[in-house]
């Protein structure tokens, strides 16, 4: 008898769960708060999940001022026919899902003014196919553990990008232990005002993910426009991925954390081959993640090749992380700056590198790698401000403005071949650097800075009084290949500058992680060239320190030395100077300290096209004094004439083509 009243009291509790639950009693617009509207007029209670759920014809629910409800779930599912054609619509008053979450496909739920809709003690809650969830003057809350993902395969065979989750006006709040926002594969995700703020309570989890498989590379998954402001007070990891994301007007994305854990991927970790992620920023729009721990334009997926990623900045201001890479991965990178500002005001940036954290690589630990990574400046400012790389950088870690970052990335990761390709172009606008390390080409990577226009500042020397010396820029480091190719504008170094090579000792590095690859010593190449605009360094600098340099001065360029030059004999022909005398007058190449010429350094002279009528023509103008000569046979001149390094009654340590006028017959 006892087992008999068991099973009988198990059976009518499963009943009564059942009983609980209230479904929509007809395919009829009507009031949520009238009980003839629903089946049997079993209202919504919190015993039961409420089914709002079309047959024929789509309809709208309202839910108006008044006493709150509470659910344990919300299903709103429309016609398959067409999107949002069934609506739940909340004005004025509160709405708990507590148990079940909210799940939405072909349909709406909106959140009107004064209506709160809190969804809690939930797995998760979901937008399907032609689904939305939007906030218009309302509020929406996730509390308490959970898991919320948004636009699961949303809108997948239908037309048009309407949002699966959007924010008009009003609030969202997503707070929780184990919050994982997941907007994928054809959702979009639409904030043309109010606010979103994600906290997740355990500190040391995703707090957002934007993950999206399935778009064309050409179909917008996320936008910010209008005054939207989305904030993650505590950081978390944010991903967006295949498809084009978009801040504009005075939208302004906030993320601040200290956790190690904590990054911002333009492109999904998991992703398929030939994806490309493209992001837009507008206007007055701004992106602050200043303390993020990293951030990656880039794939951190090694197993992926012909990945591309493109940052399109034509106005608003972007401050990134404390370790920020442009292009990392395989693929091919690009940011096209035309009005803006970047910042990056942590340890600096690498332009064409590995990702910092590699998620998988081939076997042994080793991977291969082919990237090639551009940032053209035609606008705007492109500032490496480097705050926290002058205190705080590890001697060890290998971070400032790095163009062409050929590094292992992490112990137990090794370059095995392959090449890292890192440019920077500067067309107009202002790049300004003071990191503490600013080297093109390193280990086994080539870096390319090409000017035609605007200014471009190196400066670091106001923190050499910090018990080391002034941060170089280094053309070529560590087995790498370096070329600044100046053509127009103007360039400032108030910093050494390293043509060919450095030791760690001199950029205050000592490797213990083993970034750089093996072998290194005396393979670096760097170059300088001058054939237009001016440029100033305002500290000694050196040629062939580590490998080979050459400086390059031609056509209407001026580079000016306000220190000593010193050109050095690491290996064999480790210093080269060449001057290209054009047209009638000869560029302007001077040194205002002292020159100093170790044995092997090589001068060359080209003046086949000069057409100037002066006899002496000093194409090297040295003020402080010259250490050693070029030896004759490490000199090579084309054109009439002969180069004279001790003119009689001249001290400088100058150096003079010297052409005798009047008429010459040779006769052969």
């Amino acid at each position: 008898m006892i087992r008999l009243i068991l099973v009988f009291t198990l059976a009518a509790s499963a009943f009564c769960d059942v009983l609980a639950d209230a479904a929509w009693n007809a395919a009829v617009s009507g009031d949520w708060r009238t009980d003839s509207n629903w089946a049997g007029s079993v209202a919504p209670s919190p015993e039961g999940r409420t089914y709002i759920t079309a047959d024929d014809n789509g309809y709208t629910v309202t839910l108006g001022p008044g006493t709150g409800v509470k659910t344990k779930g919300i299903t709103v599912k429309g016609k398959t026919s067409s999107s949002y054609n069934t609506l739940l619509d909340i004005t004025g008053t509160g709405l708990v899902s507590d148990g079940a979450g909210v799940s939405v496909s072909y349909g709406m739920v909106k959140v009107g003014p004064g209506a709160e809709l809190e969804v809690k003690n939930s797995s998760g809650s979901t937008v399907g196919l032609g689904g939305k969830i939007e906030i218009d003057g309302g509020t929406f809350v996730m509390t308490n553990g959970v898991t919320g993902k948004i636009g699961i395969g949303h809108n997948q065979w239908l037309p048009g990008g309407n949002p699966a989750f959007s924010i008009r006006s009003g609030r969202a709040f997503f707070r929780g232990s184990d919050t994982v926002l997941s907007f994928e594969n054809y959702s979009l995700f639409s904030m043309t005002g109010g606010e979103m703020e994600i906290i997740d309570t355990s500190a040391d989890r995703n707090a957002m993910i934007l993950y999206t498989e399935g778009n064309n590379a050409t179909t917008t998954f996320f936008s910010m426009s209008g005054d939207s402001v989305l904030r993650l007070p505590k950081g978390g990891t944010l991903n967006f991925g295949h498809g084009v994301s978009e801040f504009k007007d005075n939208a302004r994305l906030s993320i601040s954390s200290d956790n190690a854990r904590n990054y911002l991927f333009f492109a999904p970790p998991f992703s398929s081959w030939n994806r490309k992620t493209t992001v837009n920023v507008s206007g007055n729009a701004e992106i602050s993640a200043v303390n993020l721990n990293c951030v990656e334009l880039g794939k951190s997926d090694l197993r992926v090749p012909g990945t591309s990623g493109e940052l399109n900045v034509s106005g608003g201001r972007m401050e990134l992380g404390l370790k920020t890479t442009l292009g990392a991965g395989i693929g091919r990178y690009k940011v096209n700056m035309s009005g803006g500002a970047i910042d990056f005001t942590g340890y600096g940036v690498r332009i064409g590198t590995p990702p910092y954290t590699p998620l998988y690589q081939t076997a042994a630990g080793a991977y291969v790698l082919a990237n090639t990574t551009t940032v053209t400046v035609a606008g705007g400012t492109f500032s490496c401000s480097g705050e926290q790389s002058h205190y705080n950088t590890p001697r060890r870690q290998m971070w400032g403005f790095i163009v062409g970052a050929g590094l292992v990335g992490r112990t137990n990761v090794k370059l095995t071949s392959g090449w890292l390709d890192g440019r920077v172009n500067l067309q107009d606008g202002t790049v300004t650097n003071g990191c503490t390390l600013k080297m093109f080409g390193v280990g086994r990577g080539i870096g390319t800075m090409t000017q035609t226009g605007g200014r471009y500042v190196g400066d670091s020397a106001a923190y050499g009084g910090y018990g080391r010396n002034p941060d170089a820029l280094v053309l070529g480091a560590f087995g790498g290949e370096g070329l600044y190719d100046m053509r127009g504008g103007e360039s400032e170094l108030r910093c050494p500058l390293f043509v060919g090579g450095v030791s760690l000792g001199k950029i205050n590095r000592t490797d213990d992680d083993g970034m750089l690859p093996a072998d290194t010593a005396g393979r670096a190449v760097g170059a300088l060239k001058v054939s237009g605009g001016a440029m100033t360094v305002r500290y000694s600098s050196y040629v062939g320190y580590d490998g080979k340099g050459t400086i390059e001065v031609s056509g209407d360029g001026s580079l000016v030395f306000s220190d000593d030059l010193t050109l050095t004999n690491s290996v064999a022909g480790a210093a080269t100077l060449k001057v290209a005398l054009v047209g009638a007058a000869a560029p302007s190449f001077k040194i205002q300290g002292g020159l100093t010429v170790c044995a092997d350094a090589r001068l060359e002279v080209d003046a086949d096209d000069f057409s100037g009528s002066d006899s002496w023509i000093k194409v090297i103008d040295v003020a402080g004094g010259r250490t050693g000569d070029f030896e004759p046979e490490n000199i090579v001149l084309s054109g009439r004439g002969i180069i004279v390094q001790n003119r009689r009654g001249d001290n400088s340590g100058s150096i003079w083509l010297h052409r005798e006028k009047g008429l010459r017959i040779t006769v052969r």
